[in-house]
């Protein structure tokens, strides 16, 4: 193209194509674009269908992966929290055998009243009682699985985001009141499972 232009006008210079497209109707169509006729629209409709109902397909199949996943883990929790409940039962016990062992060591030379020992321990399991938590717990974790099984097609990831919160406020209590070790490490798998829940329902609708 550059030869000609230099032959036949004299053309002189290096070749700028940048310059050359920025020339306003320098270049156009040979032919002008044809319209679809009737069966040239049927046709992309039909592709159009096509690609629509293979979306829709693979969306379904993703959502049912992904509700497997988020059914798995939060039964899992569910387990996690009966754990805790089971060993919260041993709470009581355990704390009037340690008060006895402390206060027999601080006054060996004395007598030491069951009773008071007892009731001493009883005050400190009052305050480590962690049955309401472990209860609410197992009540948001229960309307999250019924929320995953819902068929209507109602949007449920805002109302999952919304009980994440409750179930994270709960175990945080938990954490906070007990000393148990073993309820604390389940505790903080309850909250690793409720992040990585958190992380899947950004995909739900």
């Amino acid at each position: 193209m550059l030869r000609p232009l230099r032959e036949e006008y004299g053309v002189e210079g290096e070749w700028d194509l940048r310059a050359v497209l920025s020339v306003p109707g320098i270049f156009e169509a040979a032919d002008a674009v044809a319209s679809l006729d009737d069966e040239g629209r049927a046709a992309v409709d039909r592709a159009l269908d096509l690609a629509l109902t293979a979306l829709d397909a693979e969306r379904r199949r993703e959502g049912g992966l992904l509700q497997s996943d988020l059914v798995e883990r939060v039964t899992r929790m569910r387990g996690t929290v009966g754990t805790i409940r089971e060993l919260a039962t041993d709470i009581p016990a355990v704390l009037q055998e340690k008060i006895a062992e402390r206060v027999q060591l601080l006054v060996a030379q004395f007598a030491l009243d069951p009773a008071r020992i007892a009731q001493e321990a009883a005050f400190l399991a009052d305050r480590a009682d962690i049955t309401e938590e472990t209860v609410r717990l197992t009540g948001h974790l229960d309307h999250a699985l019924a929320l995953l099984g819902e068929t209507g097609g109602e949007p449920v990831g805002k109302r999952l985001e919304f009980l994440l919160q409750e179930i994270h406020r709960e175990t945080n209590t938990i954490a906070s009141k007990s000393t148990d070790l073993g309820i604390n490490r389940h505790a903080l798998t309850l909250k690793a499972e409720a992040e990585k829940i958190r992380e899947q329902i950004q995909n739900l609708e």
